[in-house]
């Protein structure tokens, strides 16, 4: 049906700052409806961190993957309830009862991990070039010959490509999260039209919403990371317990963002056009 009117065009700074209005004005709320799934992820962290300690220089491939994991289905637990935090923003529910797991965030989660499928099915060739030859680099160094360019460049251009496919795809496609929030019927076709013109816009409206957040988090987690290692207590449960709130608190405080900034594109691109 999107395809009966041309689809405003998204301001990107704009968004981008509306979102951070919401938050500001909706600190309050963003404080609850994180906490228990910061709580939870530090829990998990802890546990996982504990199972798998850290072996030489970086930290267990198995706690990181039992970390995400969780750190998945907790995204569809807040990002249905932030979600609907801002479509719905007049709704009256308690704290419980928006992140309490139901069918919706199941529906949430599936379409969730069938945009990142999606997205990673599209770039897999340049991705599979990129893995496989990595050794070698018998394919790589030809094709950098036949188009006379270095090696080094080529396979950054490659990367950058296979990146940028990803995100352009995920992107378009993440719009069927606010909508699956809020129980509006859309199919997967339906959804990537209503990203049309808007591609590019969404994915720097996505990620400018999370940058300037992502370096504030980085600092501060370096800083709790120093205090962490000063006390020396990395290596135990209070540590690892500490660590995992402060990475969790920031994960969301970026999440939330993100979150706002996508809603506030759906709803300008569900419009009605006057």
């Amino acid at each position: 049906m999107y395809n009966e009117k041309k689809p405003p065009r998204l301001l990107i700074l704009g968004c981008i700052s509306e979102a951070y209005e919401f938050l500001w004005i909706n600190r309050a709320d963003f404080v609850l409806m994180s906490a228990l799934p910061v709580v939870i992820l530090a829990l998990v962290h802890t546990a996982a961190f504990s199972v798998f300690p850290q072996q030489g220089p970086t930290p267990s491939i198995n706690a990181i993957a039992v970390r995400e994991t969780a750190a998945g289905f907790l995204y569809a637990m807040f990002g249905v309830a932030w979600h609907r935090r801002f479509l719905r923003e007049t709704e009256q529910t308690t704290i419980w009862e928006a992140l309490r797991w139901d069918a919706r965030k199941t529906l949430f989660f599936i379409r969730f991990i069938t945009a990142a499928f999606c997205a990673t099915a599209a770039a897999f060739p340049i991705f599979a070039i990129l893995l496989t030859d990595a050794r070698n680099l018998t394919v790589l160094s030809t094709i950098a010959g036949n188009i006379g360019i270095g090696l080094r460049p080529l396979i950054a251009l490659l990367t950058i490509a296979a990146i940028s496919i990803w995100m352009l795809i995920f992107t378009r496609l993440s719009l069927w999260l606010p909508a699956t929030a809020i129980d509006e019927k859309h199919t997967i076709v339906a959804v990537w039209s209503l990203g049309r013109s808007n591609g590019w816009s969404l994915v720097a409206i996505t990620i400018g919403a999370m940058l300037p957040l992502a370096f504030l988090i980085s600092f501060a987690l370096s800083l709790v990371v120093s205090i962490i290692t000063g006390l020396g207590i990395q290596s135990n449960l209070t540590g690892h317990f500490i660590m995992g709130l402060a990475l969790g608190f920031s994960k969301y405080l970026a999440l939330a963002a993100e979150i706002t900034a996508l809603s506030i594109a759906y709803k300008k691109l569900t419009a009605p056009a006057y």
